[in-house]
């Protein structure tokens, strides 16, 4: 390796080459571009000048005593300065000098070693703070760059002229505030400029360079052109003097010119947009002529160039729109390539941001959420706020159009504290979208004070590009005053809004608009005006970027064209519907957004349910019932029949897996915070974590198509004769009951929803009171209500019910057909009793594994739920009972052991107990447990109907070794295994509730395990007691041992448990329900 002596300075001006030497690591990011040895001269102090040629550098020095890194904020072609003390580094150095991404650049002009014998103080002192706040920089967290800026600016205040330090303090720090979204910073230094510092044509260029990046990031559009104009200028009078090649420069702040340019012409309509975008392409084509070779650049002049044709596509006709979006799409692959190649981590996830929205015009919401996901898992959210806010407000917005309101509403509400330096424009416009959420989950109140300050704060803005904010402002206004009853004042709000009509380049606003106009002009008995809205609304929705604008034109279309009884255009429309909702459902996961869709939609489908009823009473057709069994069918499980026939990659996914480890601890401490404020901050944690979690696992998945439908005639035949299905269903602020049997098909009013759910709410509560009398009371009457008016015949043994909305808490197994007045009877004394998803989940045909059990039973008990527990053990004269519910400090639960250890003894060697600290989340992953032919689970259970979505298990979480673990089972947790079990059985509490989702059910864990592979699902509606519940599993597997059929040993169970006196009361045997998605229930266990 190359010696150098400092006894004089020495310059050194040459090309890229290679120097050997073992002593430079490899490139942490970018790639080597110097190995230089040193021998520090004893009494001397040494500076060190690096200058690059169109690259950023880091450089790292190797010593005796340790390593330092350094980085500067500042980019290509300036200087970097580090400064070897004689009192700390008195040995032989290395110093490495890497490019700070990769295929960036190609040299280094030049390295100067000054060798400095005498030094002043306060010079040294700059000297080292220079390296300090250049190493915190390199650091590249939070809290070291704002370290950094504090050192940097300590520099600056220090007015150290001596080896220009002042000046490189002040140029990096307007760089580094920039990058830290400090504008308000950068612009007062600006000020202070003049009075400061001289600078020469090439630093007044940085300095304006940086100005003008950051009046375009606070949305001053006018305001930046002429700054980055003058600063081309300063930087091109600067080259042409002194000849000097700073291509990477030139191409720079010419991309950001045709940035600009094209952003601009966002407010603009016509020629006079297509003018000043084809302007700003001219700079994005020269640019990219400078930037050539330079990979980090070309990806953001890429990313640029693809906004020039997403632009492009709002003003040429629809057959060229596609085409331009295409265009645009392939420009952002290829920027995410040159990213990728560069190593630029920082605009890799604002490229694939920007693909996610692209995607979304298109009609790709797979390909569109995918983007997203992959964008917010690159994303370190410590250092880039700013960019998380953006993908926040993103993903806020898909969210809200898909239905998913809750998790929205936690994404937006993250997005606008996270936004407090953005421009007003970037602020206003999140708080319209969560006031859009707000509205849609209930709170018109607070929507309406959302969209009044995102209103007034978007009327002080000049930028013509805020138009189309104003009109979406005005329209929620609107629509949040006519919920509250103001009519008048929602009219003036959408003629306002009107006015700028020929000016919206948004298809989704435009859409909306039309929408809400129809609606007026339909007040004003203008008809066929309103028609004409209705159209032209539908019309723009079909080129709108969220991906329910089309299907809420259709929707208002239909209940319109419903209310004036036209029902062959609500018949078109509706089959349009219910295409592009099932369209959609293929592309949407099937843990959470899938049934989120559903219960969004699910009013589509019952709309039309409504009317074809209407017409079937009017000739009673078989034809007419078999469209009605048809909308229903089609309406249920959607997002639950595509699990079931998708093939899964793998039976577990490690990685998934450990990345679920993160998630349960946040699940675990959101079920236990007691503050709404902890509860809203670890909800968020958890979203996040799960669209990360949701990346990897749907990335894998091969697109789903949705099965075909079994038709009614073919339905029926399935059907054995003693079987009888009853669906209810919500139409028309009615209960109606659809009843099927082998021979028959029937449909009837069963009563007023509002009274069959009061009723039902009712029942419930006291169902958990142990008042037996009143208990009898309510059963009976929610019994008159929906079994008494259905006509079973005799020969029926076995129902089937599909619930709708809160009837799934129904517990069906102990409402009463009795015709004896005052007497109670309930079902299951004369017939078994389960759920179905739908018929279709029932009879579908499903994908067939080939594999053996790995145990007849994998039992999973007895936890420990801290380091203290030991086994507890059942005494006689204990009379306590433990519930298995949640609380924060969980109670070991004695009576599971005992419950483990009688399920051992039934079946010997073919039943497996991980109990205690084997009763742990690795184990119900593993393939034992996930390929025995019965999974029993007994242990805590969580619900809360106040954050209904975060249901779960609590398993040990101690391990065999005394190391804590992660002990909350999650649904994300089931939905990244595949569980190939013909049984599983969850004795916990309310282990069958979860958030309830129209048309798809309770989205929990029973709807969990079904999606994911197993077949038949015994869970619980409420909180059950540990030794009633352990006495009701003896019973269970004692008949089912015996009589080999699930659905009737849990019928001979619980009418075994109800005759004990001390558990007569349907609080101890009805919580039980048996959910299933298959017709065969025949187990054979044996002993071995």
């Amino acid at each position: 390796m190359k010696k150098i002596s400092f006894s004089l300075l020495l310059l050194f001006c040459f090309s890229v080459f290679a120097v050997s030497g073992e002593a430079c690591p490899h490139a942490p990011r970018g790639k080597p571009l110097r190995e230089v040895k040193l021998e520090t001269p004893n009494e001397s102090n040494l500076l060190v000048s690096i200058i690059p040629r169109n690259t950023k550098l880091v450089t790292l020095l190797i010593h005796s005593k340790g390593k330092n890194w350094y980085r500067n904020p500042l980019g290509n072609n300036v200087k970097q300065v580090i400064f070897i003390d004689k009192n700390k580094i008195q040995s032989e150095a290395t110093l490495c000098i890497y490019s700070q991404y990769s295929n960036s650049g190609k040299s280094i002009e030049g390295i100067s070693f000054e060798k400095i014998k005498e030094i002043r103080g306060s010079v040294r002192e700059s000297l080292l703070l220079l390296n300090e706040a250049s190493s915190l920089w390199h650091k590249n967290d939070k809290h070291s760059k704002l370290n950094s800026i504090s050192a940097y600016a300590t520099l600056f205040e220090n007015n150290t002229r001596e080896f220009d330090l002042s000046l490189l303090a002040f140029l990096n720090l307007l760089e580094a505030n920039f990058n830290l979204y400090n504008y308000d910073e950068v612009f007062r230094l600006y000020k202070v400029l003049p009075t400061r510092l001289k600078l020469n044509e090439y630093f007044y260029y940085h300095v304006l360079r940086i100005k003008a990046k950051a009046l375009v990031r606070q949305h001053k559009l006018h305001e930046a052109l002429p700054v980055a104009e003058n600063a081309l200028l300063t930087l091109e009078l600067y080259v042409k003097k002194h000849k000097y090649s700073f291509r990477a420069d030139e191409a720079e702040i010419r991309n950001l010119i045709g940035e600009i340019l094209l952003s601009q012409s966002r407010g603009l309509v016509g020629n006079t947009a297509y003018k000043k975008m084809h302007h700003g392409k001219l700079f994005l084509d020269k640019a990219y002529m400078f930037a050539i070779g330079n990979s980090q650049l070309l990806a953001h002049i890429h990313n640029n160039k693809g906004l020039y044709h997403i632009l492009k596509s709002r003003i040429v006709t629809r057959e060229v729109r596609l085409e331009e979006l295409l265009i645009s799409i392939g420009e952002h692959e290829r920027a995410k390539e040159y990213a990728v190649s560069a190593n630029d981590n920082f605009s890799l996830p604002l490229i694939e941001n920007n693909l996610g929205s692209l995607y979304l015009k298109t009609r790709q919401l797979g390909k569109s959420l995918r983007s997203y996901q992959s964008a917010l898992s690159r994303i370190d959210n410590e250092k880039e706020s700013e960019l998380l806010a953006l993908l926040y407000k993103n993903l806020g917005k898909v969210y809200q159009s898909l239905g998913d309101y809750s998790k929205s509403e936690a994404f937006l509400s993250k997005a606008v504290s996270l936004s407090e330096k953005a421009s007003t424009i970037e602020v206003a416009n999140i708080k319209c979208i969560q006031g859009t959420t707000l509205r849609l989950m209930g709170e018109v109140l607070k929507a309406r004070r959302l969209h009044e300050s995102c209103l007034e704060l978007l009327k002080v803005e000049s930028e013509e590009s805020v138009e189309n904010d104003i009109v979406n402002a005005r329209l929620q206004l609107a629509e949040d005053h006519l919920i509250n009853g103001n009519g008048s004042e929602s009219k003036a709000q959408v003629m306002l809004a009107m006015n700028e009509l020929n000016m919206i380049t948004s298809f989704d606003l435009k859409a909306q608009l039309l929408i809400q106009f129809s609606r007026m002009l339909d007040a004003d008995g203008k008809q066929s005006q309103a028609i004409n809205a209705i159209h032209e609304a539908i019309e723009s929705s079909k080129k709108a970027q969220l991906p329910a604008s089309y299907i809420d034109s259709l929707e208002f279309a239909i209940n319109y064209f419903k209310s004036i009884n036209k029902f062959q255009e609500l018949n078109n429309y509706g089959e349009l519907a219910l295409k592009e909702i099932e369209y959609l459902h293929e592309q949407l996961d099937s843990e959470r957004l899938g049934p989120a869709w559903s219960n969004k939609t699910n009013a589509i489908y019952m709309t039309l349910a409504d009317v074809r009823l209407s017409q079937y009473r009017d000739n009673e057709s078989e034809e007419g019932l078999a469209l009605i069994f048809n909308l229903i069918e089609r309406s249920k499980a959607i997002s639950l029949r595509l699990s079931i026939a998708s093939d899964k990659a793998n039976s577990s996914l490690k990685e998934m897996n450990d990345k679920a480890d993160y998630i349960s601890e946040i699940a675990k401490e959101e079920a236990v915070s007691k503050t709404k404020e902890q509860r809203k901050k670890l909800m968020v944690e958890r979203f996040h974590e799960q669209e990360i979690n949701t990346y990897g696992r749907m990335s894998e998945r091969t697109k789903s198509k949705l099965p075909p439908l079994i038709e009614l005639v073919k339905a029926r035949e399935k059907l054995s004769e003693k079987q009888m299905v009853i669906y209810y269903l919500l139409l028309s602020e009615n209960i109606i009951a659809f009843t099927l049997t082998r021979n028959d098909a029937n449909v009837q009013l069963i009563g007023h929803a509002d009274e069959i759910f009061e009723t039902h709410s009712s029942t419930r509560d006291i169902l958990t009171s142990k008042n037996l009398i009143k208990t009898y009371q309510h059963l009976d009457k929610i019994s008159s209500k929906l079994i008494k008016p259905i006509n079973i015949g005799k020969h029926i043994s076995e129902l089937l019910f599909v619930p709708h909305l809160s009837l799934h808490s129904i517990p069906f197994s102990a409402l009463s057909n009795s015709k004896v007045a005052g007497k109670y009877e309930p079902l299951i004394e004369n017939y078994t009793v389960k759920v179905i998803p739908s018929l279709n989940t029932y009879l579908m045909k499903k994908n067939k594994i080939d594999y053996e059990f790995s145990k007849y039973l994998a039992v999973i008990a007895n936890p420990v739920f801290s380091k203290s527990n030991k086994l507890a053990k059942d005494e006689s004269n204990d009379k306590s009972e433990t519930f298995r519910s949640w609380s924060r400090e969980l109670k070991p639960l004695p009576y599971t052991h005992i419950e483990s250890e009688k399920l051992k003894e039934l079946l010997n060697d073919n039943a497996i107990v991980f109990g205690q600290e084997k009763a742990t989340r690795q184990n119900l992953y593993s393939d034992v447990a996930r390929r025995a032919k019965i999974l029993h689970i007994s242990t805590h259970g969580y619900f809360r109907e106040s954050n209904s979505d975060n249901v779960g298990l609590a398993l040990s979480i101690v391990d065999e070794f005394g190391n804590s673990i992660p002990g909350f089972v999650t649904v994300t947790d089931l939905f990244n295994n595949e569980f190939l079990n013909e049984l599983v059985v969850i004795n916990g509490c309310d282990t069958a509730m979860g958030e309830p989702q129209a048309g798809e059910g309770i989205t929990g864990l029973t709807r969990g395990f079904l999606a994911q592979g197993a077949k038949h699902v015994i869970s619980t509606l409420w909180p059950v007691t540990d030794k009633a519940s352990a006495k009701f599993m003896e019973y269970f597997y004692g008949h089912l041992i015996k009589e080999g059929d699930i659905s009737k040993a849990l019928r001979l169970a619980q009418s075994q448990l109800r005759k004990n006196r001390k558990y007569r009361d349907p609080f101890y045997w009805a919580p039980y329900i048996l959910t299933t998605v298959s017709p065969d229930e025949n187990i054979i266990l044996r002993r071995k």
